[in-house]
Protein backbone atom coordinates (compact mmCIF):
# COMPACT_ATOMS: atom_id res chain seq x y z
CA UNK A 1 0.00 0.00 0.00
CA UNK A 2 1.59 3.73 -0.99
CA UNK A 3 1.80 6.45 1.81
CA UNK A 4 1.02 9.72 0.48
CA UNK A 5 4.44 10.86 0.73
CA UNK A 6 5.31 7.84 -1.93
CA UNK A 7 2.75 9.01 -4.00
CA UNK A 8 3.65 12.65 -4.13
CA UNK A 9 7.44 11.40 -4.53
CA UNK A 10 6.53 9.70 -7.75
CA UNK A 11 4.08 12.35 -9.00
CA UNK A 12 7.32 14.77 -8.10
CA UNK A 13 9.46 12.42 -10.06
CA UNK A 14 7.69 12.90 -13.09
CA UNK A 15 6.30 15.89 -13.39
CA UNK A 16 9.28 18.04 -12.34
CA UNK A 17 11.75 17.01 -15.42
CA UNK A 18 8.85 17.97 -17.52
CA UNK A 19 8.09 21.51 -15.48
CA UNK A 20 12.15 21.63 -15.88
CA UNK A 21 12.76 21.27 -19.35
CA UNK A 22 11.83 24.50 -20.51
CA UNK A 23 13.75 26.49 -17.69
CA UNK A 24 17.01 24.95 -18.99
CA UNK A 25 19.82 23.25 -16.72
CA UNK A 26 19.78 25.62 -13.80
CA UNK A 27 17.22 27.70 -11.63
CA UNK A 28 17.82 31.25 -12.09
CA UNK A 29 15.84 34.53 -11.84
CA UNK A 30 14.55 34.82 -15.05
CA UNK A 31 13.44 31.80 -15.31
CA UNK A 32 11.77 32.31 -11.81
CA UNK A 33 10.18 35.30 -13.11
CA UNK A 34 8.71 33.50 -15.95
CA UNK A 35 7.15 30.83 -14.11
CA UNK A 36 5.48 32.94 -11.57
CA UNK A 37 3.71 34.75 -14.31
CA UNK A 38 2.24 31.69 -15.25
CA UNK A 39 1.48 30.83 -12.16
CA UNK A 40 0.10 33.90 -11.75
CA UNK A 41 -2.10 33.48 -14.55
CA UNK A 42 -3.11 30.09 -13.78
CA UNK A 43 -4.83 31.48 -10.52
CA UNK A 44 -6.22 34.11 -12.21
CA UNK A 45 -8.17 31.58 -14.46
CA UNK A 46 -8.99 30.07 -12.06
CA UNK A 47 -10.34 32.83 -9.64
CA UNK A 48 -12.49 33.98 -12.89
CA UNK A 49 -13.74 30.77 -13.22
CA UNK A 50 -15.05 30.45 -9.47
CA UNK A 51 -16.19 34.03 -9.32
CA UNK A 52 -18.31 33.28 -12.63
CA UNK A 53 -19.40 29.68 -12.04
CA UNK A 54 -23.38 29.81 -11.75
CA UNK A 55 -23.62 26.40 -11.24
CA UNK A 56 -21.95 26.87 -7.14
CA UNK A 57 -25.09 27.37 -4.69
CA UNK A 58 -24.56 30.23 -2.37
CA UNK A 59 -26.07 29.67 1.19
CA UNK A 60 -28.81 32.38 2.44
CA UNK A 61 -29.37 32.90 6.02
CA UNK A 62 -32.44 29.93 6.37
CA UNK A 63 -30.37 27.47 4.42
CA UNK A 64 -28.70 25.57 6.43
CA UNK A 65 -28.33 22.40 3.52
CA UNK A 66 -24.45 23.33 3.32
CA UNK A 67 -24.04 22.61 7.00
CA UNK A 68 -25.63 19.04 7.01
CA UNK A 69 -23.96 15.97 6.01
CA UNK A 70 -26.39 13.84 3.21
CA UNK A 71 -26.28 10.37 3.80
CA UNK A 72 -25.20 8.05 0.61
Amino acid sequence: MLTALAVANQTIAVIGPLLGGPFGQRADTGGMHHLAWIMLGAGVVYLLLTVFDRTLGRATDGDTSADTPQAP
